[in-house]
């Protein structure tokens, strides 16, 4: 009776310690492939290849381009980036030069429309929180201005946002850039810039 009990305790705990081994390689996994999705989109924007930018868009879900437009923030959904067509039109898209920083995992830097600047340089994601940039302007646009947004649509947003990550590159003007990557059947896809964080015109 004693061995059997010992035979069931001992696979109990290898089948813990297998599944606890299995869960941090697919976290450790999940992680590598976030940060290669973080770099390879800077580094796009950086070559103006949009080849690579439209393969990081999810063919069902595309790209939501948040930018500001008199008092409020507005999103338009696309299937792709366009470096002559940039939106909204009269903003060009960044054009990044120098090395891309290490990513820190830390709160994010904030920017401030009184000195123009951040208050921290450098590459961050704050993976204690999802992304809900998105969801909140829609939101804003029913509860302010009184659009109207299709409930499936806001119920996708919901969706999105607990598998997003908000990515920050604070950096010099013209070289900054706010995405978000979002976790879809096991990939990092580029699903929304948001181009309205340091737009102080309202």
């Amino acid at each position: 009776m004693l061995t059997i009990f010992l035979k069931r305790s001992t696979y109990i705990v290898f089948f813990a310690f297998t599944s606890f081994i299995q869960a941090c390689g697919r976290q450790t996994s999940v992680s590598d492939d976030f940060e290669y999705a973080v770099i390879q989109t800077i580094n796009a924007f950086g070559d103006k290849n949009e080849h690579t930018l439209n393969k990081l868009i999810h063919k069902d879900v595309g790209l939501a381009v948040i930018f500001r437009n008199g008092v409020f923030d507005h999103y338009l959904l696309t299937d792709s980036i366009n470096f002559n067509q940039p939106v909204p039109d009269y903003l060009p898209y960044p054009t990044i030069k120098k090395q891309v920083p290490a990513l820190n995992y830390s709160d994010l830097p904030i920017f401030s429309c009184d000195s123009l600047q951040w208050n921290k340089h450098g590459l961050f994601s704050d993976t204690a929180q999802s992304d809900g940039k998105l969801l909140q302007t829609a939101l804003n646009l029913i509860a302010y201005r009184g659009d109207t947004i299709e409930k499936q649509e806001i119920e996708s947003m919901k969706a999105l946002k607990n598998n997003s990550r908000r990515i920050i590159l604070a950096a010099d003007r013209d070289e900054e850039l706010i995405f978000t990557l979002t976790l879809i059947s096991g990939k990092w896809y580029l699903t929304g810039i948001d181009r309205a964080a340091t737009d102080c015109s309202a």
